[in-house]
């Protein structure tokens, strides 16, 4: 027999020895719940109401009914309290005012974006070196080759006057023109 076999006998064995304890010398009396009560006296709302109409409230800690009201009663009577005004009441499954407004919202997919004007915004191309297929642009101080990506946009191609970039997520592209200094 395995050690891990002996352990998992004498953890059975520990197991059965504390059951059988449990069962047979333990008092089932010192075991049982404790039983609950309910209160004799039913709400001071639900006095007021059965009051005869016109008649001053009983007083609250004295009550006729030893029974407890039923919650249907409960309810009449609130009802029927001077506080009482359905139109204040909200449906309980109504979604708050803020949630509404969170669903008219615009979304972040709804919003159109000119990617290639805010791409041709925020950058500025400085210089182009045009030496065939191999050539490479000075983008933002930042020398890029044909291929490489500045902000989601690869560089695609080069021409005298600028350099045309095409977006990595989506169908844009944006034509950086050369900036030139005037003397």
């Amino acid at each position: 027999m395995t050690t891990s076999r002996k352990i998992c006998l004498g953890a059975l064995a520990l197991v059965l020895v504390g059951l059988a304890v449990d069962r047979l010398l333990v008092s089932s009396e010192t075991l049982q719940p404790a039983r609950a009560a309910a209160s004799p006296l039913p709400s001071p709302v639900l006095a007021a109401a059965k009051a005869a109409p016109g008649a001053p409230a009983a007083a609250t800690g004295s009550f006729a009914s030893p029974q407890p009201a039923r919650m249907a009663e409960r309810l009449k009577a609130l009802a029927a309290g001077p506080d009482h005004d359905p139109a204040a009441i909200r449906e309980a499954f109504a979604p708050s005012d803020a949630w509404l407004a969170l669903l008219t919202a615009p979304k972040e997919k709804d919003i159109k974006v000119d990617l290639a004007a805010e791409f041709a915004r925020r950058h500025r191309l400085t210089s182009l070196l045009l030496a065939g297929p191999a050539g490479c642009a000075v983008v933002d101080g930042k020398v890029l080759r044909i291929g490489q990506q500045i902000d989601g946009f690869r560089l695609v191609g080069l021409a005298p006057d600028g350099a045309m970039f095409r977006s990595v997520r989506e169908e844009a592209e944006a034509k950086l023109p050369l900036l030139t200094t005037s003397p």
